[in-house]
Parts: C-alpha cells; structure tokens; sequence
C-alpha cells in the first residue's frame, strides 16, 4: 500500500511556512473540512501542531477533504464521512505520530494504533483509495521526536508538503471550546458558501483546578499527549484559552446572537474576518 518514494520525495521538501500572504485553511485537532478543488481563494488546506495525532488528506478531481485525528473514535467517524466524497479514485495522503524511542510507552503506542487502524481501513479499500504518502511513526521519526507535525495541499499545483500554519485564526479560544463541546469530529467549513463557521454554544468547560496555578512544565504534562514535542505557542495558547473561560464566566450566548453560527470569509488581504451580517445567518 505504502508509497516509498512519494515518502521520499517528501521528506526532502522544504516545509512551507505558511501566513497570510498566501490563503489558506488551517484545520485543527478534532476538525475536517472539505472544499472545492475549483475554489478560487485557497489555495493551501493543511493542519499542523500534530504530534501523536494524524493528520488526513484526501483528493478527488472535485474536492479536497483535510480531517485532523487523534483517537480510534475520530477515525471511524471520518471512515463515514469519506463515504461523502468517495469517486472512483481518490488520492489519500497521511502523515503523523513518531517513535520516543520506548515501544511500551504512551506516545508510541497511540501512534502506531492510529497509524494500524488507517493502515487497515485503506488496504481494505484500495480498489477506491490510493495511498499517495503514509509519513507515519516511524518514518516521521528524527531524535526520537517527529520530522513533521504539519502538512498542507496546494491546490493551485497539486502538491502535497510538510507545512506550519502561522495564521491567528480570530476567535481562536471560541473555535476550541466549540470544538471541545461537540462530541466528535467537527465540520468546520461551509463548502457551499466558502466559509468557516463556528456553531453556537452556551456553555464552556469546567475545570476543577486553575491552570494558572500550574507550572509551563506541569501544563504540558496535564495537556498533552507529548509534553517534550509540543510546539513554543502550546501553552500560552493554553493559558489564553483558560483566562477566556474565566473571563466570560462560561456564558457564550453573547458571542451568538439569534443562537446561529458564527461566520467567517476570506478578505482580499487573504484574512479571515467575522461576517458583518452572520447573525442573520
């Protein structure tokens, strides 16, 4: 199934750094989306920040779908919605999870049973699928941290790369908690109106312990699933998200006026920015 010199030729790419210069969609931890490969405005969809994670593109002649997966759960629930985009062939590309250099731990078990399970799941359907890369475990493997934790599609080559986002996606604390809320993977993106909505909530998380009281080091070991391969932004980012939850008192409804999604399109100065008429859906 694996493609030794597609995972050859990846390794050698450059990693592209992506920012608002070029439009892109980043997807996160527990999301999808899918979008038009004749959309005019992205060019890159990708995820990133993936440790123990996978990250999942498929292609068709139609459609890009970007999901970014962290337990068995996710990949079943994605299994279904591949059934959504399913032509007569479709490119797959797969990257994530590394090897820590213990067999018996947390972090290399996780990622060689996510990496089994799509493995599996894609040998089962070949006559559909194509496996154009497979950058799993131990092929994503340096000093026993991972060689990448991004990758992105460019739609305006057709190319497959090893990418970082560098977006501020606005509303980021929102978008997390929403997706924290939501049981299951979550469809971030409009395909029909070429946005990317977050749907409304009331309520936030509870925690039973202040995350402000903990150390970078202990926040990192209570957050992560690799607290030595996170990137520099993951705590802060942590951090944010907690003083966010404090600071709205875990009442979100003002965020959603009429209780409908939030809205977001992409500018000309290739930014994504709040709808001025999303409350009227």
């Amino acid at each position: 199934m694996q493609n030794h010199n597609e995972n050859k030729d990846f390794s050698e790419k450059t990693v592209l750094h992506l920012n608002n210069s070029t439009p892109n969609l980043w997807i996160s931890q527990g999301e999808y989306a899918i979008i038009r490969v004749e959309n005019q405005r992205i060019r890159f969809i990708g995820s990133d920040m993936a440790t123990t994670c996978h990250i999942i593109i498929l292609k068709t002649p139609k459609e890009v779908l970007c999901a970014h997966l962290s337990d068995i759960d996710e990949i079943n629930e994605c299994a279904e919605i591949f059934q959504q985009i399913t032509q007569s062939q479709v490119s797959v590309y797969i990257l994530g999870g590394f090897h820590d250099g213990n067999d018996n731990s947390k972090v290399t078990k996780l990622s060689k049973s996510l990496s089994d399970q799509l493995r599996t799941y894609f040998s089962l359907c070949c006559s559909i699928y194509k496996v154009e890369l497979f950058f799993t475990c131990d092929t994503n493997t340096v000093n026993q941290k991972p060689m990448y934790m991004g990758m992105a599609y460019d739609l305006e080559n057709s190319s497959i790369h090893p990418a970082i986002f560098q977006d501020d996606f606005p509303d980021l604390c929102l978008r997390t908690i929403g997706r924290w809320k939501h049981e299951g993977l979550v469809n971030i993106f409009d395909t029909s109106r070429d946005q990317i909505i977050i749907e409304p909530f009331a309520s936030g998380i509870r925690y039973a312990f202040n995350i402000n009281d903990f150390s970078d080091e202990q926040i990192l070991l209570l957050m992560s699933t690799s607290p030595t391969c996170e990137p520099p932004s993951f705590v802060p980012q942590m951090r944010a998200l907690w003083n966010f939850i404090e600071e709205h008192d875990n009442n979100f409804k003002i965020f959603f006026p009429n209780y409908l999604p939030r809205r977001y399109e992409l500018t000309d100065s290739n930014e994504w920015q709040l709808c001025s008429d999303f409350c009227q859906n």
